[in-house]
């Protein structure tokens, strides 16, 4: 009933151009939570943050809804924040999800992104959902050609999961090749 959610292969991805910027600041207005987004550009190896990607809007802002929603649920005090970042040399976007939550146990980490991935110790705490948002996160980065981790040092300590995507920026050159493609498909 769940599998095809779930798993890659069931997947679809529309790659469009789209401003990757605006959908963590809309995050930030829709929740009363203290969420903060953060633009990564001064880190080694990381560049500022392009204007417009490549890639699926409406499946990257799943994987951030159910990555906020999933730090605000384990986050009764502190707050949230969403660093952002681009690597030039993986044409990757690189998100980081941290909050000041419960914190997850070392031999609970890999239990996370298994299907019904609920833990005991937090189950009062995740009463809502069947245990499918962070399998459906990772479906969705592997396909996209990504990768997902979670980090925490342990119970009180908060969790801080990571994210990359294949996301090639867009500027004019770019535009025109694919535009350049997609005529050459239809005749």
């Amino acid at each position: 009933m769940f599998e095809p959610l779930v798993e890659a292969k069931h997947l679809s991805l529309t790659q469009t151009f789209f401003g990757f910027l605006e959908m963590p600041k809309d995050l930030q207005m829709k929740q009363e939570e203290n969420i903060r987004l953060i633009n990564t550009t001064n880190e080694q190896h990381m560049s500022a943050l392009p204007e417009f990607l490549l890639g699926d809007e409406r499946r990257l802002k799943q994987v951030l809804i159910n990555l906020v929603k999933n730090a605000k649920k384990f986050t009764d005090e502190g707050g949230i924040e969403i660093k952002v970042s681009y690597s030039v040399a993986n044409t990757s976007l690189v998100v980081h999800v941290k909050d000041t939550g419960v914190g997850i146990a070392k031999q609970d980490l890999p239990k996370l992104f298994n299907r019904f991935g609920k833990l005991e110790r937090t189950a009062s705490q995740n009463s809502e959902g069947i245990g499918l948002g962070l399998t459906i996160v990772k479906a969705i980065v592997e396909k996209a050609g990504g990768k997902v981790v979670v980090i925490s040092d342990g119970p009180g300590k908060g969790s801080t999961f990571c994210f990359s995507i294949k996301a090639p920026v867009c500027n004019e050159e770019t535009n025109q090749n694919i535009q350049i493609q997609l005529l050459e498909e239809e005749d």
